[in-house]
């Protein structure tokens, strides 16, 4: 185990990605700006130029682009897309956007499209939008929330779509139809969504309790306790055998997806954990913290 100062401001990180390609390569994004690390080194690989102000982070599925979105200050505020190359960090290309802050970000399983949520100014907050990365022109919005959808996930064939909002509510959506296929309640807002990895089960977060539901029907599977306090982020291993939760109450909780019984926990006094990621080799994990730090270490089957 090993902890990285991935924030110098102190601030939490706000975003934090694997290399789908390379399980030694961890990338941030904090108040600080884009930061890709050499977990082989345990050491700051490269800082990316003019990238402050970032909020969300995604890489794509071939690990070769980064894609962020960024507060622009004036007499509009404004969040646009950026997209760089990796690891060099060149600026491929920016997408405009109606958002004035950023919530989520991620590719489509594919690579062609980004899809974006956030706080927008004339528009419903409660929609999705989505962009084609060859023509650069936005594809139709998905819309089904009441206020703000704070996350989101594909499933890996791309048929399905989760979404999670400040409304307590998460849908299952068909990507291509636009389809709302079922509706999920929650006690709470919804921070966290992610899809088994053969997309039978959708996993979710509304306060401290995780979610297990079948796909497309949306039948509640299970309820998973064991944190005391607010889940922020979920993460399915790459064998698809374990989830991953990290929390406020500063804790990660490892859950058998066949199982349903938790199989470990880890605890490190960073302060608050907020986004929780594997390697693609599944040999390691990691968590940001609201301290500015990420820790790494191995995991152990």
């Amino acid at each position: 185990m090993f902890v990285l100062d991935a924030d110098s401001s102190s601030i939490h990180t706000h975003g934090m990605v694997y290399s789908p390609t390379d399980p030694s390569m961890l990338i941030s994004v904090g108040e600080d700006g884009v930061k890709i690390w050499d977990l082989n080194k345990q050491a700051l690989r490269r800082a990316l130029k003019n990238t402050p102000r970032m909020n969300c982070l995604a890489i794509s599925p071939n690990g070769k682009q980064l894609a962020g979105c960024q507060q622009h200050f004036g007499s509009q505020t404004k969040c646009n897309i950026l997209t760089y190359t990796v690891p060099g960090g060149r600026t491929k290309e920016t997408i405009s956007t109606p958002f004035t802050y950023c919530n989520y970000i991620q590719y489509s399983p594919e690579g062609g499209m980004l899809a974006v949520s956030g706080t927008e100014r004339r528009f419903h907050d409660g929609a999705l939008r989505r962009w084609n990365l060859d023509t650069g022109k936005q594809r139709r919005a998905i819309e089904g929330h009441e206020g703000q959808i704070g996350v989101f996930g594909f499933s890996s064939d791309g048929r399905h779509l989760v979404t999670g909002g400040e409304d307590k509510l998460a849908h299952i959506w068909n990507h291509s139809s636009r389809e709302q296929l079922a509706t999920l309640k929650h006690p709470e807002k919804v921070w966290g969504a992610c899809f088994s990895n053969d997309g039978s089960i959708v996993a979710t977060v509304g306060g401290k309790n995780i979610f297990l539901w079948s796909v497309p029907k949306g039948k509640k599977l299970a309820t998973l306790k064991g944190h005391s306090d607010t889940v922020f982020d979920l993460a399915i291993s790459p064998d698809g055998e374990k989830l991953a939760s990290a929390s406020a109450d500063k804790t990660v909780r490892f859950w058998s997806l066949s199982s349903k019984m938790e199989i470990a926990v880890y605890e490190w006094e960073v302060g608050e954990l907020r986004n929780v990621a594997f390697s693609c080799d599944g040999m390691t994990a990691a968590v940001s913290s609201d301290s500015g730090k990420i820790v790494v270490w191995d995991v152990v089957d």
